[in-house]
């Protein structure tokens, strides 16, 4: 006995439907023409079909065909309004430290916008902008608070320039007087500064610099920002056995971390030693509403 195969029509899209939808739309924004491109808006008036209604898949085709992307919540939409209007600031803005401040601010409205919105990976993006911007800033303020000292010349610009300045820590850099060039910074970071070192370098940033025998501490404090640092013995010519960051209120705690010790940021992890060239270093944070504090090194409890 022969088995009888039968074959069935393919279903048809429901054409009639789609077209009724689109053109339902189509009639709809350009009653609200301030609609297109940004997603629905409270005045579009869409009954949804139901899940087994053949025009759902002509809906959604058509929202893709009126908006180019699919439709868009009204916390993306502001997610993506702050991020046009911060990358307008920071093109136009300059290198002053009121320039830097400016487009300080308007990346942070951008990222308290994409993080409400859920949006990962413009958080991280303006997250490392925000980043590079108040390294920045903080080289600038470090710079308008240095001891006024005379100009270098010419050939120790271009030194400077060619071979980098062993006064800042490394990580950071600046302007050259007099050039559009930038000099790099060479110098430790924080975490690696011997006691003298941390006297010097942040008096010249206009730090208040206090010494202790017992335990053989520095404690340097500039506003609300202080870090305490802890050696085997006053004046050691070694690096901080343990080193305690109290940044100023606003920081996150991993450009907390970078700064002290110039890691980058993508390798930083919670409570999980920091990585650096010369070895890793301890890590303990200590967070709550209302402070941080960054413990790096063999701190005690």
């Amino acid at each position: 006995m022969r088995a009888e195969v039968r074959t069935f029509p393919k279903p048809r899209p429901n054409l009639e439907a789609l077209g009724s939808v689109r053109w339902e739309m189509i009639a709809v924004v350009r009653m609200n023409p301030q609609l297109l491109g940004v997603g629905v808006g409270p005045r579009m008036r869409v009954s949804l079909p139901s899940r087994r209604s053949p025009t759902a898949p002509a809906l959604a085709a058509c929202c893709l065909l009126l908006f180019g992307v699919a439709c868009k919540d009204e916390a993306t939409i502001a997610c993506q309004a702050e991020l046009a209007k911060a990358q307008g600031i920071v093109k136009s803005s300059g290198s002053t430290a009121s320039g830097v401040k400016e487009s300080l601010a308007a990346v942070d409205a951008a990222l308290s916008a994409c993080r409400a919105a859920g949006r990962t990976s413009e958080s991280e993006e303006l997250s490392k902008a925000r980043s590079e911007l108040a390294s920045h800033l903080e080289v600038l303020n470090q710079r308008s608070g240095r001891q006024r000292r005379a100009k270098p010349s010419a050939a120790e610009t271009e030194e400077l320039i060619k071979h980098g300045d062993p006064s800042c820590p490394r990580g950071m850099a600046y302007k050259a007087e007099d050039s559009d060039k930038q000099v790099r910074c060479i110098g430790p970071q924080p975490i690696r500064m011997p006691w003298a070192k941390v006297r010097e370098y942040y008096k010249a940033q206009g730090f208040r610099v206090d010494a202790t025998d017992a335990p053989p501490t520095l404690r340097v404090e500039y506003g609300a920002e202080r870090i305490v640092f802890g050696y085997e013995a006053a004046n050691s010519a070694n690096a901080p056995k343990c080193l305690t960051y109290y940044p100023a209120p606003g920081i996150p705690w991993q450009e907390a971390v970078a700064r002290v010790t110039g890691a980058d940021l993508r390798r930083i992890k919670l409570d999980s030693p920091v990585p650096l060239p010369d070895g890793d270093v301890p890590l303990h944070v200590d967070e709550t509403k209302d402070k941080l504090v960054i413990a790096l090194g063999a701190c005690s409890p």
